[in-house]
């Protein structure tokens, strides 16, 4: 019976360290608004930033599973936003954005998205995708607003 006690007592206490080293805690860190400071992109053992201060790229994360990314051309003087939403997948190592649209055209959706984690923490995100207009993919590296 006393070892019955200890097994119950040791899982009721791993259960919340369990639930905390889950995906959850990248959802959590990635919540908020993330402004795009560099964009690298390497060819033939060359890495180039590719963003220019031209161009502005936040994403904002909605704790409610929602999220919208704006490209803002300075040059053009024009903004181009897209909502979807949400989730960490694939035990916090993938970011599933999906049922992506244009901002006030709900009707045309753009493909899903699934874009590598590649470092999370408080205050940076790292991760590989296409920019808007480019047809590399490169990593991009947010900073927390």
């Amino acid at each position: 019976m006393q070892q019955i006690r200890v097994i119950v007592t040791a899982i009721l206490i791993l259960i919340p360290v369990i639930i905390f080293a889950q995906p959850g805690n990248v959802q959590s860190k990635l919540a908020g608004k993330w402004l795009l400071v560099k964009h690298t992109l390497t060819e033939n053992k060359k890495t180039e930033d590719l963003l220019t201060s031209n161009e502005t790229y936040t994403y904002h994360f909605k704790a409610d599973g929602t999220y919208e990314v704006s490209y803002t051309s300075k040059k053009t003087e024009s903004t181009t936003v897209y909502k979807g939403k949400w989730q960490v997948v694939n035990n916090g190592k993938k970011l599933k954005l999906y049922q992506n649209h244009l901002a006030g055209d709900d009707a045309t959706l753009v493909g899903d998205k699934l874009l590598p984690v590649v470092r999370i923490s408080v205050t940076e995100f790292v991760t590989k995708e296409l920019l808007f207009g480019m047809d590399l993919l490169g990593t991009s590296y947010y900073k927390k607003l």
